[in-house]
């Protein structure tokens, strides 16, 4: 592979998800830890709002 075609991971993750119109990793990763992390009670007491 040249030189000329070398790019991050970011950069790759990040044309990837705008062109898919997917949520970030770090949204996805909040959205799944979100209800384990706060319990119960705040969970039903929240929404998410992206």
């Amino acid at each position: 592979m040249e030189k000329g075609n070398l790019r991050t991971l970011s950069d790759i993750l990040g044309e990837f998800s705008s062109r898919r119109k997917l949520k970030t990793l770090q949204e996805a990763r909040i959205v799944n830890l979100w209800k384990p992390l706060m319990g119960d009670l705040i969970n039903r007491y929240t929404e998410k709002y992206l």
